[in-house]
């Protein structure tokens, strides 16, 4: 039997840089939500309590006097699992409300931090990126710019360009969608994801600015949720959990358009050990940003 070739591998591959920065993201997502998780179960299992310190009590009582009064410190035991029972019963009934806004004010941040940081590696990493139209027109401050770190500088050309893109005003992906767009990284969404998080975005700013009270402005933006102004809004697991896959959906849609516009192809010799490229490799790929 003649022995087959190895097959190469022409699945591009992410640059090192962009996969690593995008999994630091990922992980940070699974980690919160390993912590909400616990969290709820630990909440929940503390209705039991009362029961169980009940039936210690219990227990300790003379066979002989069933009747014997608790010890003080069998009182403030009990009274002390009772209290926590009836949290965990509130917080449970109504969802974990607080649990779940905090999630959300990380998961926007979070997510808002990734494509700012994607950006400023992007002009570290990738040849003719300050080269880019929008980029090469910021006005810089030259003192302000010459006191930074190299690092400091990529975020503070990231953050000018933010502010001409006027990025910061813009709303659900299109906060994002801007600032990839000078870099070619910007396409189509998926209509369901694409409302989630203009939602999730109306749902952050109004737990951050207005305390979770409707307003106006939330009522204009989010007609399809029913509440009433002033009143408050309350974040369950069902609602986090739509939130929390449609921005995973997101990533994993900039991460195919990244692998698309700057990856390149893996030969046998870079499965062995050493990456070289073909001639859609990292360099030819950013041609088109200059």
């Amino acid at each position: 039997m003649e022995d087959k070739e190895p097959t190469k591998d022409h699945t591009p591959k992410l640059p090192e840089w962009a996969d690593e920065l995008i999994m630091h993201y990922l992980y940070q997502l699974e980690s919160s939500l390993d912590l909400l998780l616990l969290a709820m179960a630990a909440i929940s299992r503390l209705r039991g309590g009362p029961a169980l310190v009940e039936a210690l009590i219990e227990a300790k009582r003379p066979l002989d006097d069933s009747e014997t009064a608790c010890t003080p410190e069998d009182e403030r035991s009990l009274a002390h699992a009772r209290r926590e029972a009836a949290l965990a019963e509130s917080e449970v009934s109504t969802g974990f409300p607080l649990f779940h806004e905090q999630a959300i004010m990380s998961l926007w941040g979070w997510t808002e931090n990734l494509f700012k940081a994607f950006v400023a590696r992007l002009l570290e990493q990738v040849p003719g990126t300050f080269q880019v139209p929008e980029v090469s027109k910021l006005r810089v401050n030259l003192g302000e710019y010459q006191s930074l770190s190299t690092e400091e500088r990529l975020l503070y050309v990231t953050d000018l360009l933010e502010r001409e893109l006027n990025a910061p005003l813009k709303q659900g992906i299109n906060r994002f969608e801007c600032l990839l767009e000078p870099f070619q990284l910007s396409g189509e969404v998926d209509p369901e994801v694409s409302r989630d998080l203009y939602e999730l975005h109306h749902v952050r700013n109004l737990l951050a600015h207005r305390g979770g009270f409707v307003d106006r402005r939330f009522k204009q933006a989010c007609p399809w949720i029913n509440k009433e102004l002033g009143e408050r809004l309350s974040i369950d697991h069902a609602q986090y959990a739509r939130y929390f896959l449609s921005v995973v959906k997101y990533v994993a849609e900039f991460k195919r358009r990244v692998r698309k516009r700057f990856g390149f192809h893996q030969t046998e010799e870079s499965s062995s050990g050493s990456q070289k490229t073909e001639n859609n490799d990292q360099s030819s790929a950013t041609s088109g940003c200059t």
